[in-house]
């Protein structure tokens, strides 16, 4: 049982986190590329950097916790679905630059931030 509680709990902050971010970052854009998703996509990618780099280097945390952070919230917070239907969608409305620039920031940008996640938690000393 503990471990539906940590998950779900963990899964209700991440989806409503993702929610409030994509929000508030595609309003301030107001523009039709997907700017809110990949917002959470990048700080996604960093989270898990970060919070995966500690766990791995500090053992002791319970694995309550870790279901919590990682296939609660960052499961929640980080889903590609949105990602690809977005993309698609730009496709199908042939705004293919938008589409392109989408698929080239979301993986190489998120891909850079899982990197600066991990060594942030270790220049913090939290690793």
């Amino acid at each position: 049982m503990n471990t539906i509680i940590s998950i779900s709990s963990g899964g209700i902050a991440g989806a409503l986190a993702r929610y409030f971010l994509s929000v508030f970052v595609q309003r301030r854009t107001r523009t039709a590329f997907p700017y809110g998703t990949m917002a959470v996509n990048i700080s996604g990618c960093f989270f898990m950097g970060f919070i995966i780099d500690i766990f791995i280097s500090n053992p002791g945390f319970s694995p309550s916790l870790k279901l919590f952070f990682i296939t609660g919230f960052a499961g929640a917070f980080t889903t590609f679905s949105t990602f690809g239907h977005e993309t698609v969608s730009l496709l199908i409305s042939r705004n293919f630059k938008a589409a392109l620039l989408n698929i080239l920031l979301t993986n190489f940008i998120g891909l850079a931030a899982v990197f600066a996640g991990a060594a942030t938690a270790k220049a913090l000393g939290a690793v």
